[in-house]
């Protein structure tokens, strides 16, 4: 069986015939998914490191040498992640620095973040600033570096982290 959490605080149980169809249909759509995985795989194998797109490395823990099943797919699992993670993790560095450096205090917001936990950043600021923090904050992590596809930023407001409702505008 493979689970999924969805939100809504629901579960989903597949089993593995259906878990593989869901992959299998997931990498048909997106193909160029399924073709970075791959090349990422070989890559990292061949020169031993996996690195993230700015550059940062992290050395392979080579699945290849391990004679049981569940340390080679802990390693494979490891070498598809340490890029996505590690970019993933400069994106939220670079954009929290760019908040806290600059366009924060050209606004003069009363604003404070005052909590960051992996890829949330959770504000707390007085409601006349409300739009204005949501504008900021959605421009400077959405801006952060150019790809290929866009970074989207959901927001949410609200009295409370718990209460948070999600906020496109």
């Amino acid at each position: 069986m493979a689970y999924r959490r969805l939100p809504g605080a629901k579960f989903w149980a597949f089993r593995k015939k259906e878990a593989a169809q869901f992959i299998s249909a997931y990498f048909a759509r997106y193909r160029g998914v399924k073709e970075y995985l791959d090349n990422s795989l070989a890559e990292t194998r061949k020169t031993e490191m996996a690195k993230t797109l700015f550059g940062r490395i992290r050395p392979d823990l080579g699945d290849h040498i391990h004679r049981r099943f569940k340390l080679r797919q802990f390693c494979r699992a490891h070498r598809l992640n340490s890029p996505l993670q590690g970019t993933a993790s400069r994106f939220d560095q670079a954009g929290d620095d760019r908040l806290s450096t600059g366009a924060w205090r050209k606004r003069k917001l009363d604003a404070k973040m005052i909590l960051q936990v992996h890829d949330e950043l959770l504000f707390e600021a007085p409601e006349k600033e409300q739009e204005a923090l949501t504008e900021l904050v959605r421009d400077e992590m959405e801006n952060v570096h150019k790809l290929a596809v866009p970074l989207v930023v959901e927001i949410g407001v609200g009295t409370n982290w718990r209460d948070l409702s999600k906020r496109r505008s």
